[in-house]
């Protein structure tokens, strides 16, 4: 949860000054963000896990979510979906002395809804669905995520097929419910990105 509303927060901030403040060299911010699409998972993880070991967060909960909370593609989701918004409304906004960061936890994200949703949905399923990350940052067995645990129980020679096909039902579980439940919101989320122009 920590990391769904940190996500929202950093991700949509970045979207939405890549989307309506004009600064310095705005579009190769932009250009960045897109090209960070493009760079393969385990050359990011390998910076990551530098960085969090040099900081000394390995094993902590801190140095897990930390890596995970500026994702590229949510800020671009948000970004796309942001550029639609009309300017009038912040225009009548600063009238009744609404700063930006006001504005836009009171009137875009409510006008956002969708894809607000859908990089809550993404996020939880990254994380649930995350093996090599946490693998790496975590060395206890008390901070094991759903695959890690997966993982474990099914190679262990003792575990019979009914055990592993038991924890495997209850792994997926939550991935399926999510889907039934906001399976419309993450089509609209995700197709509306792709009607903006920037």
């Amino acid at each position: 949860a920590i990391l769904i509303i940190l996500g929202i927060i950093v991700n949509g901030l970045a979207g939405y000054a890549l989307a309506k403040i004009d600064f310095p060299f705005r579009d190769k911010w932009l250009l960045i963000i897109m090209m960070l699409l493009i760079v393969p998972t385990e050359t990011v993880i390998t910076i990551h896990f530098l960085i969090i070991a040099k900081a000394g967060l390995l094993n902590t909960v801190i140095g897990y979510i930390l890596p995970m909370i500026v994702n590229p593609f949510n800020i671009f989701l948000f970004r796309q979906v942001f550029v639609s918004l009309p300017d009038d409304v912040y225009e009548a906004a600063q009238l009744d002395f609404c700063g930006p960061v006001k504005y836009f936890f009171t009137m875009v994200l409510p006008m956002s809804k969708t894809v607000v949703a859908t990089v809550s949905v993404f996020t939880f399923l990254n994380v649930w669905n995350d093996y090599l990350w946490p693998s790496l940052v975590f060395t206890s067995s008390d901070l094991l995520t759903a695959q890690i645990g997966l993982n474990s129980i099914t190679s262990n020679d003792n575990t019979t097929m009914g055990q592993t096909l038991a924890v495997i039902t209850l792994v997926t579980i939550p991935v399926i419910i999510i889907y039934a439940l906001f399976s419309k919101q993450i089509v609209e989320g995700v197709t509306s990105t792709g009607s903006k122009e920037g």
